[in-house]
């Protein structure tokens, strides 16, 4: 292990950018064993992680002896391209071993005796949906006929479901032990998973595992789930785990079970140091095993020599967002940018169109300042609020976009309005392949439909290249046409809907539809958790009241719907507002972020843990570089989000005046920098070395220093 010496020393590695603040300094020379830095967001996490590497190659630690871990492959990306940036020699940079998580466990698990290696790779859910299927079919006719009715049934929804619980279960650790039946329900209902979810869960682990308890296949986190529970088993020797002598890991506030047990694993066979990075109010994935005590608590109990740092000063938006959100957060925010940068707060007029408007009017607004839209951002709570706002943002002609095949339209009950309407106008040859497949699926879902899953992707796979099939699907499926099987309510409302179609309006048709079909029913039975059932009706009237002010006619709505659609979602992604939600920009940030529908039952939902809300607020806060606007639909602070009072703004805002004040008169620092020969000899060392310059292993570079004088050093400049 290197040794790291007291913090009162001046650092041997300085990166390219800015001068470190005392903060980082501390962190990059820290002597503990275990380190792990709270920071706020926009604090500079990976200048951090980058200065502690470059400072021990500088020391002398070998890069190749360097791990560097993530959860994500942008972050890996970015920290690899950090590297190359702060100054570290270039071949040095490359030797350090940076890898996500998964990506580091199947790197171990591929060098292990067995059949690991050969385990089939799916980066696709729609691979695991044939195992998901096979799970569910295994599961005992008692079993089955102890829950109500469908619950096992292998439609498309129901399989989406069990592979997010099985994530959810794997990452929390819930399968790596027994768990006693008298605590299951508490533990499942902890992580929003049911006991049907779990049923599965469990038969589809022994279907991938095998006889021979080797995995058959994994998808893209399993491999971390496989290396912890070998670990678990003793069955990992020291030496498939290293060597190494210092670990780093970024976004360590999406740690979880699964990965702390591998990490535990790595920093004792080595029984080298780490440096650990994360915002514990950046926990949004608590359901997914994440959780703020891998910040602190479960560290203090397994190594004895671990410290906590703070890293307090955000580089990214200026006091006027970074004092509100500290009193949001009750937590020490400091910024010393010299920018002003505007919480916004605006208030509607009552109406869910007003606030539409409201958003319109300041994306119209910024994109007139700025220039350009592009770096503005639409940030929602949950796709229903976007159906009007995406409505009059078309309407004023401001281009949008929204991530494909995730947004508001390709919801279920949306995605069903769209393939009835495609029927009674005869136009699924209009819609784009991947949009039929998933609308097959649906009306099946919806209509209650039992098919085989075999035979559900067979005709999908049929209908997305032949839209004249539809029609055969509804006959054979859907109005009875085929023997034994009846009429759906489905089919019937696609016949009923046709006999009428001359002349029938958009809303009238929408109506219909809400009047022949159950969809609380519907939603009941698909989804086990209140928010998600709550989610199809908010979803339903969002839609129904951007109707308003579209073509009256059903196949004008048609057309202006496919095209609005389209728009979003394909062509060139330029100067385009981003819509989006929360929890998908995570990790990204912009000029211009712009909250909607802060209001009293939509953000915070009081269906969630309030912690959780309170984490994904200040996340979405956080995103805003330049300027943050809070729409509200009401003045009266009782109907808005209670979110809006804990920035107290009246009193932050006033500090952030002064604060902005003093930032603008501080002088920049007379620092004393380094300036790096360039053209020598290596001949010249014992010259260069005798002048007074001093060496930088981590560079590779000789340097001397801004208060020296250069002539003598002329030659090598």
């Amino acid at each position: 292990m290197e040794d790291f010496v007291d913090t009162s020393r001046t650092p041997r590695f300085v990166p390219n950018g800015p001068a470190p603040t005392a903060e980082q300094v501390a962190i990059q020379l820290a002597k503990e064993r275990v380190c792990l830095v709270q920071a706020n967001a926009g604090a500079g996490k990976t200048s951090v992680l980058v200065a502690r590497i470059g400072e021990a190659v500088a020391r002398g630690t070998s890069p190749g002896n360097i791990l560097a871990l993530t959860f994500t492959d942008t972050a890996a990306s970015v920290l690899n391209r950090r590297l190359a940036q702060a100054g570290i020699h270039v071949r040095a940079a490359e030797q350090v071993h940076v890898f996500t998580f998964d990506k580091f466990s199947r790197h171990v698990l591929s060098r292990l005796p067995g059949d690991n290696s050969r385990a089939t790779q799916f980066e696709l859910d729609r691979d695991l949906a044939p195992w998901i299927e096979e799970a569910m079919d295994n599961v005992p006719d008692e079993t089955v006929e102890a829950f109500p009715e469908g619950t096992f049934e292998p439609n498309h929804v129901n399989v989406a479901l069990a592979i997010d619980a099985m994530r959810r279960l794997k990452a929390s650790g819930a399968l790596f032990d027994d768990i006693y039946d008298e605590n299951l329900d508490g533990m499942l209902d902890a992580l929003g998973v049911t006991r049907a979810q779990f049923i599965v869960a469990i038969e589809y682990e022994r279907i991938r595992r095998g006889r021979d308890d080797e995995p058959r296949f994994r998808d893209p986190y399993d491999a971390t789930y496989d290396l912890a529970k070998a670990i678990g088993m003793d069955a990992i020797a020291d030496a498939y785990l290293g060597p190494y002598s210092l670990v780093v890991c970024d976004e360590q506030h999406d740690f979880n079970e699964a990965a702390y047990r591998v990490l535990c694993r790595v920093l004792l066979a080595n029984q080298c140091r780490f440096l650990g990075v994360g915002d514990k109010d950046q926990v949004i994935h608590a359901t997914l095993g994440a959780s703020d005590t891998y910040m602190g608590d479960r560290f203090r109990n397994d190594f004895a020599s671990t410290e906590l740092y703070p890293l307090s000063q955000t580089f990214r938006h200026g006091p006027h967002i970074a004092y509100p959100v500290a009193a949001f957060k009750q937590k020490t925010i400091e910024s010393y940018v010299r920018t002003h940068t505007p919480i916004k707060l605006v208030e509607g007029d009552g109406s869910a169109l007003g606030v539409a408007n409201a958003v319109a009017d300041e994306v119209a607004e910024w994109a007139a300042q700025a220039g350009s839209a592009d770096a503005c951002a639409i940030l929602l709570r949950d796709w229903h609020q976007s159906a009007l706002i995406e409505e009059v943002l078309w309407r004023r002609n401001i281009r949008y976009r929204a991530p494909a095949a995730r947004n508001f339209h390709h919801r279920e009950e949306i995605r069903f309005v769209r393939g009835v309407f495609a029927y009674a106008l005869g136009a699924f040859g209009r819609l784009e392949s991947s949009d039929r497949v998933a609308i097959a699926a649906t009306l099946a879902l919806f209509g209650n439909v039992q098919i085989e899953p075999g035979r559900v992707r067979e005709m999908q796979a049929l209908l997305a290249q032949n839209p004249e099939l539809f029609e055969e699907f509804l006959k054979t499926w859907l109005v009875g046409d085929v023997p034994e099987r009846p009429v759906t309510k489905v089919g019937a409302l696609v016949l009923e809907i046709r006999g009428i179609v001359q002349g029938l309006s958009a809303v009238d048709a929408f109506k219909l539809i809400r009047a022949r079909i159950d969809f609380g029913a519907i939603a009941r039975r698909v989804y086990a958790k209140p928010y998600d059932a709550e989610m199809v009706s908010r979803s339903l009237d969002a839609f129904e009241s951007a109707m308003t002010g579209k073509p009256d006619t059903l196949a004008g709505f048609f057309d202006t719907w496919l095209t609005t659609v389209t728009s979003a979602t394909t062509g060139r992604r330029v100067e385009r507002v981003i819509i989006d939600t929360v929890s998908n920009v995570k990790g990204r940030e912009f000029d211009c972020v712009i909250l909607p529908y802060m209001d009293r039952n939509e953000f915070p939902n009081p269906h969630l843990a309030h912690d959780q809300e309170a984490n994904l607020f200040y996340v979405a806060a956080t995103r805003a570089r330049n300027k943050l606007v809070l729409v509200t639909s009401s003045a009266d602070a009782v109907l808005q989000s209670r979110f809006i009072g804990d920035l107290d703004l009246e009193k932050s805002t006033l500090r952030a005046d002064i604060a902005l004040d003093r930032n603008r008169q501080l002088a920049s620092a007379d620092n004393i920098i380094r300036i790096y020969l360039k053209h020598y000899d290596p001949r010249d060392h014992a010259e260069i070395r005798g002048l007074g310059a001093s060496y930088d292993p981590a560079r590779r570079q000789w340097f001397i220093t801004s208060d020296m004088s250069t002539e003598r050093f002329l030659p090598w400049l």
